[in-house]
């Protein structure tokens, strides 16, 4: 789903490469009828939201730039050979990415289109450390200080379409979470809020 958005995926990404650490901007706009008729064939809903309220068609787009990122990135351009090892056990990044969805504008030019920016840091085990102590703090971690995985981790039970070892079958469209399911994920993600407060303050 996300390869139709890799070449804009590079062009937001050079543009990252060109403002050293700076944010770069884009707009996603709405997917066509086209589009949408394209995914469908496949089973996907390209406005159905995961587990983390992201919609999967801009969650594409934020795949695209990050397995771009990753495959290509160099330390100061993005290379047109993949990275030798890239995607491969042990396989470390010369460089990082971070991004941010955005509101959709109301007025103006891009009016409708999904407001995303992407930045590139550094690699390395000091970018790597600032990422999950950043994590931690806020609780939007995947992993805790114990090595476990928090609620936040996706695991095969979440995609009841995808069998653990079947990953090659399409998935069927899923329909949305019942309301009940978004209220208990939030009530963990304020229990486990509530859990790191305690234990900064040493209460536990």
């Amino acid at each position: 789903m996300s390869v139709p958005l890799d070449p804009k995926a590079r062009d937001l990404i050079r543009r990252a490469y060109a403002v050293k650490g700076s944010w770069a901007g884009d707009f996603l706009s709405p997917p066509g009828p086209r589009a949408r008729a394209w995914a469908a064939g496949m089973g996907i809903d390209l406005y159905e939201r995961d587990r983390w309220g992201e919609l999967r068609y801009i969650r594409a787009y934020k795949r695209a730039c990050f397995w771009q990122l990753n495959n290509y990135g160099r330390v100061s351009r993005l290379g047109t050979e993949k990275n030798i090892g890239a995607g491969k056990g042990g396989w470390n990044s010369p460089v990082r990415g971070e991004w941010q969805t955005g509101i959709r504008p109301t007025s103006g030019p891009h009016v409708g289109e999904w407001a995303v920016r992407f930045r590139i840091h550094p690699g390395g085990k000091t970018t790597s450390k600032i990422g999950k102590e950043r994590a931690l703090r806020l609780g939007e971690n995947w992993i805790d200080e114990d090595g476990e995985p928090t609620f936040r981790q996706s695991t095969p039970a979440d995609r009841n379409w995808e069998p653990e070892f079947e990953e090659d079958i399409l998935p069927p469209a899923r329909r949305p979470a019942p309301e009940s399911e978004i209220l208990e994920e939030a009530r963990k993600a304020a229990a486990y809020r509530a859990m790191l407060l305690r234990k900064r303050l040493g209460l536990e």
